[in-house]
């Protein structure tokens, strides 16, 4: 049997374009922020964390040195809860936390308790739930 170009490509070009629009794949969604007036309660609005439904993974990394113990919460615009409520400890500070989200916007909040001085870095990424790992730099 002979295939002829234009009956070949009636055949190809459904089995490509489907293979196509049925990928998942997509790059996570990253914010960073720097929290430099550690002496200061802070909220920070994050936007557009879904990006695409349904829930996502979300991943929170902390990194930086303070000088008391502090709270940080990754909460729902409109709402006291959320996917993160953290107490940390004076020093230096290395943690990452998981969960999932549902929502696109929420606040970052920073509550100082007595802490003077220091900086923190915090690094929000958030992909698709089904996909479990994700490299943090």
């Amino acid at each position: 049997m002979h295939l002829n170009t234009r009956s070949f490509l009636r055949i190809v070009i459904p089995f490509g374009v489907a293979s196509l629009l049925s990928c998942t794949s997509r790059e996570p969604n990253y914010h960073e922020y720097s929290i430099t007036q550690c002496e200061k309660d802070t909220l920070i609005k994050v936007e557009g964390l879904l990006g695409f439904k349904p829930a996502k993974a979300i991943y929170l990394k902390i990194q930086g040195n303070i000088d008391d113990s502090i709270h940080i919460s990754l909460t729902s615009i409109g709402h006291d809860m959320g996917p993160f409520f953290v107490a940390l400890s004076k020093g230096k500070i290395d943690t990452v936390l998981k969960n999932e989200i549902y929502e696109d916007d929420y606040n970052l909040v920073y509550k100082h308790k007595n802490a003077k001085s220091g900086i923190l870095n915090c690094e929000i990424i958030s992909l698709l739930a089904s996909q479990d790992t994700v490299v943090i730099k």
